[in-house]
């Protein structure tokens, strides 16, 4: 990969300083370092666009990292926010785990348990962060739940993230923004 000048000086310095890193955690009380996970996203690798389909190309079902399903049988295959979506070149520093005490919550009322600085992220950045932390640390996050992500599938169902282990990462859409006891919330830092 080639990354331009400008690209460079983009992601140059941690858009996030040491007195945000070192503070509590307005979500969950821990200290933010302990439980956030920062990572450069990318919009492109080797001049193809970074979606979800292609994360599914570069971690194959036969290694970990994996997905519990691949294109062109996974459901969605064929959505725009799994073929087309992608992250903006930048820092993103991400809730490693579901926001505590956001399952069996309506989307609308799992949002307002987020404060100023945070909102909620794509599929493709909760997906990325969840593979990147794997990664980095052999542990699975959202073992057991799913977070809740901003994107829409085009049945009207709002796309989740997790319940990500040895069988692989899983991405489902419940419909609407309904109360579900495994669903919690996705929260990524303001940029």
């Amino acid at each position: 990969m080639n990354f331009s000048q400008k690209q460079l000086r983009q992601v140059a310095e941690f858009p996030w300083g040491e007195d945000i890193i070192n503070s509590t955690c307005p979500l969950c009380g821990k200290v933010v370092k302990d439980c956030h996970f920062a990572f450069v996203g990318l919009d492109r690798i080797n001049g193809k666009s970074l979606t979800i389909l292609k994360l599914q190309e570069l971690h194959p079902v036969t290694g970990q990292p994996k997905f519990c399903s691949y294109a062109p049988s996974a459901w969605y295959s064929k959505q725009k926010f799994a073929r087309e979506t992608t992250m903006d070149f930048r820092w993103y520093l991400l809730h490693q785990n579901i926001i505590p005490k956001s399952e069996d919550k309506t989307y609308d009322d799992q949002k307002t348990m987020l404060t100023a600085n945070y909102e909620v992220p794509s599929a493709i950045t909760e997906v990325t962060k969840d593979l990147l932390v794997f990664r980095k640390t052999g542990n699975f996050v959202n073992q057991s739940r799913y977070a809740r992500c901003e994107c829409v599938a085009s049945g009207g169902g709002r796309v989740d993230v997790g319940d990500f282990g040895e069988n692989g990462l899983r991405v489902s859409s419940y419909w609407g923004g309904g109360r579900y006891g495994s669903i919690g919330l996705a929260a990524s830092r303001k940029f």
